[in-house]
């Protein structure tokens, strides 16, 4: 279409509105300031872990721990991290700021950083092993009677899924070695 993400939703939203499926009222009253919040304040966190050299120093650490292993074992880190990360935060917040730290390792080991973007992002995509990690699950513990624990095993089986399949796919689909 030639057109950039952020046209193609304004005009999504226009046609939805215009063709009375969605009315204005009910657009507005979905709109979720809480998500606007953390957006605007996690991008400059990961501006500052970019240019403050945090993110640098966060990937020399995590460099030091997985070394220059195998590709798979590079994308079952940074998959992992931000896997962990989005337990405690919006994965919009976590992928904010593990972006920046995948990019420098990926430039640290001399790889493709699209393979180490995509893994990060898989990664953050990942919260549902928590309540706090998305606010439908939050939002559904007290009508539904869910306790904390009901969270972890149904969530932690599908996040081992999806890291399984992360590890066996990634490098096909993005070589970190081009």
């Amino acid at each position: 279409l030639g057109m950039d993400i952020q046209n193609i939703a304004v005009w999504g939203a226009i046609v939805l509105v215009v063709t009375k499926v969605v009315t204005v009222k009910s657009a507005f009253a979905s709109f979720q300031m809480r998500t606007v919040f953390v957006i605007a304040f996690m991008l400059p966190i990961g501006t500052a872990l970019t240019e403050t050299g945090a993110g640098d120093w966060i990937a020399d650490r995590v460099f030091a721990l997985i070394g220059t292993g195998s590709d798979r074992v590079i994308l079952f880190a940074i998959f992992f991290l931000g896997c962990v990360v989005t337990q405690f935060m919006s994965n919009t917040a976590a992928s904010t700021l593990l972006c920046p730290i995948a990019l420098s390792i990926a430039t640290g080991l001399g790889v493709n950083p699209k393979a180490l973007l995509i893994a990060s992002i898989l990664g953050t995509s990942c919260g549902i092993m928590t309540p706090m990690a998305m606010s439908v699950n939050a939002a559904m513990m007290e009508p539904a009677g869910y306790k904390f624990k009901d969270w972890i095993i149904p969530g932690g089986i599908v996040c081992v899924a999806c890291c399984i399949l992360n590890v066996i796919l990634l490098p096909i689909i993005f070589p970190l070695h081009t």
